[in-house]
């Protein structure tokens, strides 16, 4: 008879609060969520996410799901958003060498040969696109 309760006519015993969810936690999972439309977010995330679950750990309160969400997601986040800056910034390079009129070189031929390096010269030395050597 105990797995149904107390039996007839006797009160339940008090309320058990539930613990208190912590807030960096919640914090943590928002900016992971928000990471993924504002890059910085990510990064925010990831610092919440590892200070939210030391002191769920040391304080017993819930939330540990939603730290391990939130740090999961900022990482994710974080690494989608390096990735995007350094396409962007490799299809600028590759955009650039091509409008130049520059012949087109494959990445892999050695570090003189990057996309865009013509670019880059004129636009460092603020000048018509000669390098130090005089050439072009």
């Amino acid at each position: 008879m105990d797995d149904y309760g107390p039996p007839y006519g006797q009160p339940y015993g008090p309320p058990v609060p539930a613990p208190r969810t912590n807030g960096m936690a919640i914090a943590a999972l928002a900016c992971g969520i928000g990471g993924f439309f504002v890059f910085p977010a990510s990064f925010a995330a990831v610092v919440l996410a590892h200070i939210a679950r030391r002191e769920i750990r040391r304080t017993g309160e819930a939330g540990d799901g939603m730290a391990t969400a939130g740090l999961v997601l900022g990482y994710i986040g974080s690494v989608i958003g390096v990735l995007l800056i350094v396409g962007f910034i490799l299809a600028l390079l590759v955009f650039a060498s091509w409008s130049s009129g520059a012949p087109a070189t494959p990445l892999w031929s050695g570090s003189a040969a990057l996309p865009g390096r013509r670019f880059l010269v004129a636009y460092c030395s603020g000048g018509n696109g000669a390098s130090e050597t005089g050439r072009a």
